[in-house]
């Protein structure tokens, strides 16, 4: 390049723009290879973390814990921002019972995403297990009324208020699982399976109303559903509707059901309608029969229960009059084992005797009894039926006597049985009437 004229010498070129090419072609190339080299590192740490990941599922879907919980850690360590990695370790430290690891975790993935309902449920879990009933309720909560980001958030829904809803009759906080129950309803879909489900927790929960609603409806939608009639028939039992309780009965146990627990009320329901005084369609000699029956079988009844406590009674004079199938005694339903009379009548335990009182009370049991036994003298000779047709008071006054002989022997005897525990269960239905 000649200086003084600013002209190119022959034969020489452009040394700049050739140098300013050559370093702009290192520099993309170099770039290039940069973004390749990250995007396979990171694919590379990303397949790494879902290996370690899907070992770690392997083995907590195989019942193994701790290997899942260093297989998710190692997950962690190549994907250390992943919510859903972090969540799953803390699922498998509770499986592993290592509750105040799995705890911190939970309580970091809460504070980032306070509605998430899946974090909401295992911390109610957690709390559970921890005996926190307040903090369980405050987390089952935030999870039904959360978001559910796994989809299918009506189903999540009503399996976690299920959930909640066992655990709650689990500690026998049958006001608040009733609560919970109702708010269940609307969302239950029209299959009968789920009604019958929800029915029969209405029945733990004590709200027998509510729990024939649910049967009735399950069988609107499958009339022969065995469980839903067995259900309805329990649940008008209890609530004193024997009639009721005998037909849905009856269908079960003709479609198949051969639940001792059904048969047991289907002969407890009969015999509560063959010896019911009061049902309605009775002539009044029909009436009369029954209460002498009663009254013949409560007496029977006291003199058994004095005979089990060493009480002396003095002898009573038969009976008169006449009843149909008087003479010979009723056949006994089958021995309970479902616990519903102590459900109906509280302390009274089935198939089980009385407790022996202690000296102090047996004496005021013998002097009830023998009272009890002196009001059968002086009635068994106005208890004769066409007396009681003529006169519907002195029938009120004998089953009035019944319905005492039958209390207290169950009482101080036990739970009775057959004709005893049908006259038992009138009783109660008159008191609550």
């Amino acid at each position: 390049m000649c200086r003084y004229c600013g002209e190119q010498a022959p034969g020489s070129f452009q040394v700049r723009p050739l140098f300013l090419a050559l370093v702009v072609f290192a520099a993309v190339v170099f770039c290039a290879a940069t973004i390749f080299a990250n995007r396979f590192y990171q694919s590379t740490q990303l397949w790494l973390g879902q290996m370690w990941f899907g070992r770690g599922e392997a083995a907590l879907a195989a019942g193994q814990p701790e290997p899942a919980i260093q297989d998710f850690r190692n997950a962690l360590y190549y994907s250390h921002d992943d919510p859903g990695y972090r969540l799953r370790l803390a699922e498998a430290l509770l499986a592993a019972n290592r509750r105040s690891e799995a705890q911190s975790y939970l309580l970091t993935l809460w504070q980032d995403e306070p509605s998430n309902s899946t974090i909401n449920l295992q911390l109610a879990r957690l709390s559970v297990k921890q005996g926190r009933t307040r903090a369980a309720l405050q987390y089952y909560h935030g999870a039904i009324y959360g978001l559910w980001p796994d989809g299918a958030a009506a189903a999540r829904r009503q399996q976690t208020r299920l959930e909640l809803i066992h655990y709650l009759l689990s500690r026998n906080d049958k006001i608040q699982a009733d609560g919970e129950l109702i708010a269940l309803l609307p969302e239950l879909p029209r299959d009968a399976a789920p009604h019958t489900e929800v029915g029969e927790l209405f029945l733990q929960a004590d709200d027998q109303d509510r729990g024939l609603q649910e049967f009735q409806e399950a069988l609107r939608l499958d009339p022969k559903n065995s469980a839903a009639l067995q259900g309805a028939g329990e649940a008008a039992f209890l609530r004193g509707r024997y009639g009721e309780a005998a037909q849905y009965l009856e269908r079960a146990v003709r479609g198949g059901q051969h639940d001792p627990k059904a048969e047991e009320l289907l002969a407890t329901s009969r015999l509560v309608l063959e010896w019911d005084p009061y049902a309605k369609g009775l002539s009044s000699r029909q009436r009369a029969a029954r209460i002498v029956q009663a009254f013949r079988r409560a007496s029977q009844r006291l003199q058994q229960c004095a005979a089990m406590k060493d009480i002396t009674l003095a002898p009573s004079p038969p009976a008169g009059g006449t009843a149909p199938n008087s003479a010979a005694p009723s056949p006994a339903a089958p021995q309970s084992r479902s616990g519903l009379i102590a459900k109906i009548f509280g302390k009274i335990e089935p198939g089980k005797s009385a407790t022996p009182a202690p000296p102090a009370s047996s004496q005021l049991d013998a002097e009830k009894v023998q009272q009890l036994q002196q009001q059968v003298a002086q009635l068994t000779r106005g208890v004769r039926t066409y007396r009681l047709e003529r006169d519907p008071q002195l029938g009120d006054l004998a089953m009035g006597l019944v319905t005492q002989i039958e209390s207290v022997t169950a009482q101080q005897c036990g739970s009775p049985q057959g004709a005893d525990l049908a006259l038992l269960l009138l009783a109660h239905q008159a008191e609550e009437q």
